[in-house]
């Protein structure tokens, strides 16, 4: 699961530390080094909501949910 991934790269003791700074920039930061096709789309969406804080109303690929998380 991609955000169980960042949470491990990003080292932050609980799932929703992500939501909080300095994790938040980190899992954002760590999103770009991982390939988005290894990641459902859906997987990214999620992420993105979680990590933003908003609903996207859903992006139509992986790329795009990343590129949005990396550019917040």
């Amino acid at each position: 699961m991609l955000l169980e991934t960042l949470w491990r790269q990003v080292g932050c003791l609980y799932l929703s530390d992500l939501r909080t700074e300095p994790y938040n920039r980190l899992a954002r930061l760590a999103a770009q080094t991982l390939r988005a096709g290894d990641f459902a789309v859906q997987e990214w969406n999620d992420a993105a909501e979680y990590l933003l804080g908003r609903g996207s109303g859903g992006y139509p690929s992986a790329e795009a949910a990343q590129r949005a998380l990396i550019l917040k």
